[in-house]
């Protein structure tokens, strides 16, 4: 009867009944670091869908306050609060920022004249087209797919960089606290051999 109580509190005890308490340690810190890898794989594909939601959000918010409007370059703008000075027709450096640039277009019968932004790599042509808002004042640079993409994608990169950061993080801190507790479990050993040797 005592052998079978024994079995049977073995078997309650899992399925590695004869591991050291370090070894079930490792087991617990091994599956932590499981559950918080899952989970930064689980918030970077969430940060992907809310950054590209929010990005689709902002282009659709663009689209449904402004109005495409055609404006003419004023070639040969100087720098000084009117712009950079463009031959129509040159392409823009792709390596550099968009280049604003001093152009005229129509609206509601006036002409206005300011200051608006070519893409890098565009190619500065003497008419281009623009948004404006209710007021027609020049309302910034269209929102593309290019641009929501684009912005998904670092999102997404520095997502996982920092999940990246935070998981080896933990596993040094895992590796430390394991490391601590061997050495505590071969010094309890050593104690216990020495005492039952007499020594």
């Amino acid at each position: 009867m005592g052998c079978r109580r024994r079995q049977r509190a073995l078997m309650s005890m899992g399925a590695a009944p004869f591991h050291r308490p370090v070894d079930r340690l490792a087991d617990r810190l091994r599956l932590l670091l499981a559950a918080v890898a899952a989970l930064m794989l689980v918030l970077t594909a969430g940060t992907a869908v809310l950054v590209y939601d929010t990005e689709s959000a902002r282009a659709a918010d663009q689209q449904a306050r402004t109005h495409p409007v055609i404006a003419t370059i004023i070639p040969g703008t100087g720098p000084t609060g009117t712009g950079t000075p463009v031959r129509p027709g040159a392409r823009l450096d792709a390596r550099t920022a968009p280049v604003p640039v001093a152009a005229t277009w129509q609206w509601a019968g006036d002409t206005r004249t300011g200051l608006i932004e070519l893409p890098a790599g565009a190619s500065a042509h003497s008419r281009t087209g623009i948004l404006v808002d209710s007021s027609g004042t020049w309302a910034g640079p269209k929102i593309d797919g290019t641009e929501i993409v684009g912005n998904t994608v670092a999102a997404v990169i520095g997502a996982v960089v920092l999940a990246t950061a935070l998981t080896a993080s933990l596993h040094i801190w895992c590796a430390r606290v394991l490391d601590r507790h061997r050495q505590r479990y071969w010094d309890d050993a050593l104690r216990r051999l020495f005492a039952t040797e007499g020594w």
